[in-house]
């Protein structure tokens, strides 16, 4: 793919390892998931068992339990936020701000994939280039990696 935006001269499609790393949590998420939630199934079971048949404080395994329930709340509730566009238009106008009035940044090109961070009326908030820009809608595809 790098390949193919070096010879078209496309931004936005350089591999990191942080791509690389956000590609397995996406194909593994579901497995990632189920394991938390087992974690602390089997968690809450030892809790159970050394309170009630050893007679004991639970000590660290309530510790370690309130850090898995912790990590299963991020994922659940913010893995899933991580989004990329491509944009569709020829000569799309990247503006400063959410408004046509706004200082052009750029001109982009069909092809281009970039980083979403969000979207105010019919304007998509992306980085381009290490700075916020805004596309309007209808100038690029929305892909939410899953």
């Amino acid at each position: 793919m790098e390949d193919l935006a070096k010879k078209y001269n496309l931004q936005g499609y350089k591999y990191t390892d942080m791509e690389f790393f956000m590609n397995i949590f996406y194909r593994y998420y579901s497995a990632i998931v189920y394991s938390l939630s087992g974690l602390v199934l089997i968690l809450i079971g030892y809790i159970v068992y050394k309170k009630l048949q050893l007679k004991t404080n639970p000590g660290f395994s309530l510790f370690y339990l309130l850090i898995v329930v912790a990590i299963l709340f991020y994922v659940v509730n913010f893995g899933k936020r991580y989004q990329k566009g491509i944009i569709i238009s020829q000569d799309t106008y990247l503006m400063a701000g959410p408004s046509s009035g706004s200082k052009l940044i750029a001109i982009a090109d069909l092809g281009h994939r970039v980083h979403v961070l969000g979207k105010e009326d019919v304007w998509v908030k992306v980085e381009w280039e290490g700075s916020t820009a805004y596309i309007k809608e209808n100038n690029i595809l929305q892909i939410i990696e899953d």
